[in-house]
């Protein structure tokens, strides 16, 4: 991660902000970890905000899901605690990001989720989650990108005293940055996908749905992108014309997604039970606020066609399904 490939604007800039997440899972072990960093300067300048979010799902001994929220705001006013080192090193309060190693800790409530990860980069290049059409004439408001999609992961994480080892993890990278936010999105994404038959690497997937805010209430219409793997290919569903050979539909816990890519159709569906998700809130620069609603061990099939006949269905129990809006949900508690 090169500080000179991502577009970083100076801490004083007002109405601006710039959000990292890190996802790493590990499906052997049923666990899974979401580590977001957010800073923000307000639009008039009066909210200064370095905010770092841990959302951890596990499994106790007895196999039982478990879910814990950490929420964390660093001194905003500290150069220190939100700076690059040597262009490629990111620090944020007691949080580093760089080439070789993820690690930090952040406390909460009276609890404190340590981590640190050896990182093994692929060559498995990013990509941009809005089409550049839409960027050139100023429609994507903030613009979003996948840095690596899959990177190798090994270390440990500690929560009260208890270590959990990560021994075979995969890890992805994310940037967003802008004005603001979208006025509000669908996130999903795997690493995990495997048919019965399959002796290949595991599949990958990741999708966002989104809607931008334009002026004052105007919001722009849905758009979907799309990125996975079958058989070793990458397949991506990126610009306006693909957008003929998408469909989505969304409920409060379920993602359905159809594309088709030459002689190969995808059918995806997405579900996570609903007393799993877990409610974080985000600060927008503007002094409003965004509800968002993450399930880490969402379930996820996917049911490949070529040619019109079924060639086979890939799934998982670890897929990541967040949902972010500008209302609360009744039934889900918030960390912040």
């Amino acid at each position: 991660m090169k500080k000179a490939s991502i577009d970083i604007q100076p801490f004083e800039r007002k109405g601006h902000f710039d959000f990292w997440r890190i996802r790493i899972s590990d499906a052997k072990n049923r666990q899974s970890l979401i580590l977001n960093f957010n800073r923000m300067n307000s639009e008039n300048q009066f909210r200064k905000l370095v905010q770092i979010n841990a959302i951890y799902f596990y499994e106790d001994e007895a196999k039982k899901p478990k879910k814990q929220v950490f929420y964390q705001e660093v001194d905003f006013n500290s150069k220190d605690q939100f700076q690059w080192v040597d262009d490629d090193h990111l620090t944020i309060g007691k949080c580093l990001i760089s080439p070789q190693e993820i690690s930090g800790q952040v406390q909460s409530r009276g609890k404190t989720l340590k981590w640190k990860f050896n990182i093994t980069w692929t060559n498995r290049t990013g990509y941009k989650l809005y089409p550049n059409v839409f960027k050139a004439l100023g429609l994507v408001h903030p613009t979003s990108s996948t840095l690596n999609s899959m990177f190798t992961v090994s270390g440990t994480t500690e929560m009260d005293g208890i270590e959990r080892q990560w021994p075979e993890a995969q890890g992805i990278l994310g940037h967003s940055s802008g004005q603001c936010q979208y006025h509000s999105w669908t996130w999903a994404h795997c690493d995990s996908l495997m048919s019965s038959h399959q002796s290949t690497n595991p599949s990958f997937f990741e999708a966002i749905q989104f809607r931008s805010r334009w002026v004052g209430p105007i919001k722009s219409p849905p758009v979907t992108m799309i990125v996975l793997t079958y058989e070793d290919e990458i397949y991506s569903w990126s610009s306006p014309v693909h957008f003929l050979q998408m469909s989505s539909k969304l409920k409060l816990n379920e993602w359905t997604l159809q594309a088709e890519k030459s002689q190969l159709k995808f059918k995806i569906s997405i579900q996570g039970a609903s007393d799993q998700f877990v409610g974080t809130v985000l600060e927008d620069t503007d002094g409003s606020y965004l509800f968002s609603h993450l399930n880490l061990f969402s379930n996820i099939s996917i049911t490949v066609y070529r040619a019109g006949k079924l060639e086979t269905r890939l799934s998982s129990h670890q897929c990541a399904l967040e949902f972010t809006k500008r209302e609360k949900v009744s039934t889900v508690a918030y960390s912040h």
